[in-house]
């Protein structure tokens, strides 16, 4: 019984010293994490005609997808997510329905993982958001559909989509 309560102490104490020699001397990710902000959307009807007060262009989604950095174009992004699932192309994503109030709008303020869980936070790093307009309501940014972009810092006072192409 002696000799089995030693191994168990000597295991215990080996657990203890790797866990304190392994333990990071920098900030876990979850130190460094932010809540992601609402993500607002305006689009001026001179920047697409997908963005006038036309009935067609109301309680249109936009799809919201958010990178994990800011070094890639929305433009060749989106052209990528065409054949895949939008949803599992970005860090968190997420859709607002479009409203005009002197330009189209709307407002994400609920983020998905990949995965389709629910994610409320991301590193504290500059990030860039792709969006479109789903003018044909099949949940893909085709070639003829507006697209936007924004890259911001969760430090932005106001996260703004206003560039469209």
């Amino acid at each position: 019984m002696v000799r089995k309560n030693c191994y168990a102490l000597v295991i215990f104490a080996l657990q203890i010293s790797l866990s304190l020699a392994c333990s990071p001397t920098s900030p876990s990710a979850a130190e460094n994490a932010v809540s992601i902000p609402t993500i607002y959307v305006e689009c001026k009807s001179e920047q697409s005609l997908d963005c006038n007060s036309n009935a067609a262009n109301l309680n249109k989604t936009i799809f919201v997808g958010i990178m994990a950095d800011d070094s890639s174009d929305c433009a060749t992004e989106l052209a990528n997510v065409s054949t895949s699932d939008f949803y599992s192309y970005f860090i968190a994503s997420g859709n607002g329905i479009s409203e005009f109030n002197g330009a189209l709008e709307a407002t994400v303020d609920h983020w998905y993982g990949d995965s389709g869980a629910p994610v409320v936070s991301f590193d504290n790093t500059s990030h860039r958001v792709c969006a479109f307009i789903d003018t044909n309501g099949n949940g893909r940014p085709d070639s003829t559909e507006t697209k936007g972009e924004l890259v911001f810092t969760p430090s932005d006072q106001l996260a703004v989509i206003k560039d469209w192409f």
